[in-house]
């Protein structure tokens, strides 16, 4: 009899102590759940713990409240000039409210980016649709995509329970049909900024060309008056020291001279016909 009290005094301890456990859950670091009684939501928990549940009526469900990355798939847009844009994005996002997310995706991770890519996708159409295409690719993205996340944050927040921490453009690129048209665009801009700045090259040159030859007249002009303005000092002082030399002996100055001029009037073949009484003459013993 003892045995059999016994036997059935720990099996009532077991029980107990399953009861325990089953009716105890804890909730760690980085999660986040919702109680539930017979499938309905009766409390959020939002701190790790011990949580107690009675077996069998309520659940604890935990999720995870670290942020999750994802990527969307790229989706096409068109900017507020017209241009057709497909823009690849990717956002971070977590788990803020446990019980409103339960509520609206039925914990499916799957389902909640499936209607995080409708948010985002439907809030970057209507802002690409504002902005032209070089602001979305140009300084204005960091801009752009802040509004996205603060007005895609406030609608998944209210009506899921998930808050947006960011939204960033991966990549934007253009429609295959538009890629060539776009290319031969650029190619000509680039084509004429080309010529432009090779116009403007020929110009400089030409106007640094022609200073260049203006400086180098200006200075064969200032050297040449130089040149003549020594020659001159020069032979106006040769002429005053043959001046002084043949004041001397005017005598041997009319020798000298006239010597000089019969070695350039005579030559090998030279025939000069003169009176007797010339000038010229006077040296060749004649009077």
């Amino acid at each position: 009899m003892d045995v059999k009290r016994k036997a059935i005094l720990s099996i009532v301890i077991l029980l107990a102590v399953v009861a325990l456990l089953a009716s105890v859950t804890i909730v760690n670091e980085g999660q986040i759940a919702v109680k539930t009684r017979l499938g309905k939501i009766v409390q959020s928990i939002h701190e790790p713990g011990l949580y107690f549940k009675v077996p069998f009526i309520e659940q604890i469900e935990k999720m995870s409240s670290r942020s999750v990355e994802y990527d969307s798939k790229p989706a096409a847009f068109v900017t507020a000039d017209k241009k057709n844009i497909v823009i690849d994005t990717y956002a971070r996002f977590r788990i803020s409210d446990p019980s409103l997310f339960r509520t609206a995706v039925q914990g499916s991770m799957s389902r909640a980016q499936a209607l995080l890519d409708d948010a985002i996708y439907s809030i970057l159409r209507n802002d690409a649709g504002r902005h032209t295409f070089s602001e979305i690719i140009g300084g204005n993205r960091a801009e752009i995509m802040s509004s996205v996340t603060g007005i895609a944050n406030k609608e998944t927040t209210e009506k899921y329970g998930i808050e947006v921490l960011s939204v960033r453009i991966k990549r934007v690129s253009l429609p295959t049909e538009n890629e060539l048209f776009v290319y031969d665009r650029m190619r000509t801009e680039r084509e004429r900024q080309a010529k432009q700045y090779r116009s403007e090259g020929q110009e400089m040159a030409l106007g640094i060309s022609s200073e260049t030859d203006r400086e180098r007249e200006v200075i064969l002009a200032e050297a040449y008056k130089t040149a003549q303005e020594i020659l001159g000092t020069g032979e106006q002082e040769a002429l005053k020291i043959y001046a002084e030399a043949y004041s001397k002996d005017p005598e041997f100055y009319s020798f000298l001279r006239t010597l000089e001029a019969y070695q350039t009037s005579f030559g090998d073949d030279t025939v000069i016909v003169l009176d007797a009484d010339h000038p010229l003459l006077s040296y060749f013993g004649g009077k």
